[in-house]
């Protein structure tokens, strides 16, 4: 039966199983991430008690202009964990990649947060990818996020380009890859 079921649902499966048989049960909070559950963070992100979004905005803004003069012409931006994607429009204005590529769980959420963010940058190609970002998975034009050979480091994965190295923006779960022209 397991082997006709969505392989998200498999790996759900097996994270609550393993959760809830750990000596201190837990079930990881990515699988909260619904289109709910990303609504309650985003209001909790505004809560004036809530301080860790508006401290990265502040850093964001400090050093972006050394973030695009270390960003190539043509970059495609890649975010993992991208939920509203609140402070992404200081990159994109930044950098003005040829493209967005917005990771998340969160499949309803994403899609019209990556709507939104189209409508506002429509010189940018916005392609939403709902994934597991803790997990290996495929990006668009063939490259696979996950472990391998040629990966970096990044705050919530790691991602492997076989064509080039990402710049990897230390205050984010964002990387930019050049785009190879053909």
């Amino acid at each position: 039966m397991l082997a006709t079921v969505d392989p998200q649902l498999q790996h759900f499966r097996h994270d609550v199983l393993a959760g809830l048989s750990a000596s201190i049960p837990a079930i990881p909070a990515r699988w909260l991430y619904d289109q709910r559950g990303s609504e309650l963070f985003d209001e909790i992100t505004r809560l004036p008690s809530y301080y860790p979004t508006r401290t990265e905005t502040a850093i964001f803004h400090s050093i972006m202009d050394d973030v695009a003069a270390r960003v190539p012409k043509g970059a495609v931006v890649v975010e993992f964990g991208a939920g509203s994607q609140t402070k992404t429009p200081i990159l994109l204005e930044a950098i003005a990649p040829s493209a967005y590529v917005p990771v998340d769980i969160s499949g309803d959420y994403l899609e019209q947060s990556a709507a939104d963010l189209q409508s506002r940058f429509p010189r940018i190609e916005v392609i939403p990818v709902v994934a597991d970002f803790a997990r290996p998975f495929a990006l668009p034009g063939g490259s696979t996020a996950g472990r391998g050979s040629d990966s970096f480091p990044a705050p919530r994965s790691a991602i492997s380009f076989p064509a080039a190295r990402p710049t990897c923006c230390a205050s984010s779960a964002t990387c930019s890859v050049p785009v190879r022209s053909s």
